[in-house]
């Protein structure tokens, strides 16, 4: 690590409008941005009207957004000191003051480090799955498994071929199951 000398401060850095930040940090390691660095990139209070036509400051204060899912405190952002939350997901640096504000009002980086965001992607997968999944629920409880699939008209057609067993049989559609699971038998003989 003494030999080490890391470019990305000085190459990278100053082209990033948003860091996603999801890399592993340890004690010794070096820093991708250290809090002095961080004051070097926004050199001035951001000035509104200093921004391009796209919105964007010029250079050196293009960094607007981080969003770091590793959350390491004080560790690969030396200046991020506490984590957000689910509920409360975003704060703003200030390079300046070295303070940070939960009312995203003034100048500074919008920051993101949420801890448990990980752990938040499968229940937001589940949610979606299920509003995707509800408008269907209806027409799954008119199936009546004392007819066949093909019997049951009030059912929407999509339902009906999405569905891939039935009383206990593969549908038509999915016959097909069989004969790969026969050969995949047969293959692994």
């Amino acid at each position: 690590m003494d030999q080490y000398k890391s470019i990305f401060f000085d190459e990278i850095v100053p082209y990033t409008t948003c860091l996603i930040n999801g890399g592993y940090w340890g004690p010794g390691m070096p820093r991708l941005i250290t809090t002095e660095q961080c004051k070097q990139l926004h050199p001035r209070e951001l000035d509104v009207a200093r921004l391009t036509r796209e919105g964007v400051p010029e250079l050196p204060q293009r960094l607007l957004a981080i969003a770091d899912i590793s959350c390491d405190l004080e560790g690969s952002l030396e200046f991020m000191k506490e984590c957000t939350s689910i509920d409360n997901p975003f704060l703003l640096y200030n390079a300046h003051t070295l303070k940070t504000s939960h009312d995203m009002s003034g100048n500074g980086i919008v920051m993101m480090s949420i801890d448990n965001l990980p752990a938040q992607l499968p229940r937001e997968a589940t949610d979606y799955f299920g509003s995707r999944l509800l408008p269907f629920v209806q027409d799954f409880l008119k199936l009546d498994g004392r007819k066949p699939l093909k019997d049951c008209e009030d059912v929407d057609k999509s339902v009906r071929e999405a569905v891939i067993t039935y009383n206990g049989h593969l549908t038509e559609r999915f016959e097909y199951i069989a004969e790969l699971r026969k050969k995949n038998e047969q293959s692994s003989k």
